[in-house]
């Protein structure tokens, strides 16, 4: 009877210790202040984990910069247009004329434009610097939407929020989208094309148009007089009239007398330079509201 209690008793301590090692096991996994005794699930460690940084957004300047080309680049007639987003007389030839010419020049593979931006103030420069870096099959997209609603944005206080919402319509996050509004290179590069435009092509106002690499012509014509003015080009390239000027050489602008008048204006109108973004500068554009 002796040697039965004795073994239970021996049992009973073993059991105990193996209870006392479980509950040391269960505590040493506890977190300070846990008091459930439950030990973490992977699941909870890894929510406890602290966020992935969030990524920043990198800007491809020399995509940013390269052409803007709509239409086939074997067409014979070439137009350069230079213009701002901001320009009230760029908005109008783009509401009222470039969708006749896009259908009846540029579609039909008579002619191709190349976009050049010309900005001539602060909200221009930073609406030039976000559309050139949406993609560039949505670029003209945009740049059609900048054009008409036009009003809209320039008066809005906040342009910048609106510009990026736009974007963001377009597939540009607003990452991106800021990325491409803090770019001193993107902004740096425009400058350098509107001193080239200002010394080679003479352009001080805008819209103007490069027709061929030859003729310089600036305002917002109507379609009709300005596909006559296309054809006039044409004739003097296949006359071998017109010779390509020398660079830093004036070209001489037809006179509003001269310019053709079928459903035009007597002279078709352009934007000057108003707090304007001189290319010699150094430092940042004026930021001032859009003038008319």
């Amino acid at each position: 009877m002796t040697d039965k209690k004795s073994n239970g008793t021996k049992i009973i301590l073993i059991i105990g210790a193996l209870l006392a090692v479980l509950a040391i096991g269960v505590i040493s996994t506890m977190k300070p202040g846990d008091k459930s005794g439950v030990a973490p699930t992977e699941t909870q460690t890894t929510a406890e984990a602290p966020q992935a940084a969030t990524d920043t957004a990198t800007v491809d300047v020399a995509s940013a910069l390269s052409d803007r080309v709509l239409g086939d680049t074997n067409a014979p007639m070439k137009i350069v247009e230079y213009a701002s987003f901001t320009c009230s007389h760029c908005g109008d030839f783009h509401r009222h004329t470039f969708d006749q010419l896009k259908t009846n020049q540029i579609d039909t593979g008579k002619a191709y434009i190349v976009f050049m931006d010309f900005p001539l103030n602060q909200p221009a420069m930073d609406a030039s610097k976000v559309s050139r870096c949406v993609a560039k099959d949505k670029y003209f997209d945009f740049m059609g939407v900048l054009f008409k609603e036009q009003e809209a944005w320039i008066t809005s206080p906040d342009y910048k929020s609106w510009l990026k919402t736009k974007a963001g319509e377009y597939g540009l996050s607003e990452a991106q989208a800021d990325a491409c509004l803090n770019s001193a290179e993107i902004e740096a590069g425009i400058k350098d094309w509107m001193k080239v435009a200002q010394e080679q092509w003479q352009v001080s106002s805008t819209p103007s148009f490069i027709i061929n690499n030859k003729t310089t012509v600036a305002g917002a014509y109507q379609y009709d007089a300005f596909a006559e003015l296309l054809t006039q080009e044409a004739a003097k390239e296949a006359s071998g009239e017109a010779a390509p000027p020398p660079a830093n050489q004036p070209i001489e602008n037809p006179s509003p007398e001269a310019a053709p008048t079928a459903g035009a204006p007597a002279a078709p109108t352009a934007e000057e330079p108003a707090n304007e973004v001189t290319p010699a500068q150094t430092e940042t554009p004026d930021q001032a509201t859009p003038q008319e």
